[in-house]
């Protein structure tokens, strides 16, 4: 498959899609900016955009809606030819982005894969072991090459038509109110395998204690993400165990 990519200079390794909405966005886009979205070159943040077409059709960014807020999102991703690798997460979450850059330089992107933290939702409701999508928190990752074959496509710009058959899939049951779930499904239709990626810690920590053994460990390669962020302290709190690792 063709990977068609400007020259260096002007390419980016890692693009990072954050999903955003809701009242208290704005003040965690601020969080992030101001600590791990340094790390990435300017243009290398991209906030996910409204659509009013979403909103008409799905309502807000909640359920279903966020999840026609994405696909238009991967579908503008897929004409850009300035990166190799896509990462997408919630607007609450710290990405270790040098420790995530280190493992991605050890990952083949024409490797037929998603990255992320399946097991979660169904693709097709039946009783599989294995008929999952993606599960949320986390985040997850896909080369360019890789989301442009979700759309049955090589090259951009992609045709109209094979892009609206993409929003279509994404949009379509079950579990289409699960935008993780529903991009893992989408992606083993077109015949990708969803693979765990260990160090992205997507859930809730039960304890202050298990959260800070986990930060002890962002001195390591493996310390990729960390969910939810509570506030801006927090955001604060884990750019410093960073720092100190």
């Amino acid at each position: 498959m063709a990977h068609d990519v400007p020259p260096a200079q002007n390419h980016f390794p890692l693009v990072v899609l954050m999903r955003t909405g809701g009242p208290g966005s704005p003040q965690r886009v601020a969080s992030v900016r101001s600590t791990w979205g340094r790390d990435l070159p300017p243009g290398g943040l991209v906030p996910l955009e409204a659509s009013e077409e979403c909103r008409a059709k799905y309502g807000d960014n909640h359920g279903v809606g966020l999840t026609c807020l994405e696909a238009r999102a991967h579908m503008a991703l897929m004409n850009r030819t300035d990166w190799t690798w896509l990462m997408v997460v919630d607007d609450d979450e710290y990405v270790f982005v040098d420790h995530l850059l280190e493992q991605l330089r050890h990952k083949n992107p024409a490797g037929r894969m998603v990255l992320g933290w399946p097991g979660c939702g169904s693709c097709s409701q039946s009783d599989k072991a294995d008929d999952h999508g993606l599960c949320g928190g986390s985040g997850y990752l896909i080369s360019r090459q890789n989301l442009l074959s979700m759309a049955s496509a090589e090259t951009s710009p992609v045709p109209a038509a094979k892009q609206e058959a993409f929003f279509n899939e994404f949009m379509h049951e079950p579990d289409a109110e699960w935008c993780d779930v529903r991009f893992g499904c989408v992606a083993k239709m077109h015949g990708l395998t969803l693979e765990k990626l260990e160090g992205m810690h997507g859930s809730p920590m039960d304890h202050f204690d298990e959260e800070r053994a986990i930060l002890a460990k962002s001195a390591s390669a493996d310390m990729l993400t960390l969910h939810p962020i509570r506030d801006d302290a927090h955001m604060a709190a884990s750019a410093l165990a960073c720092k100190a690792g």
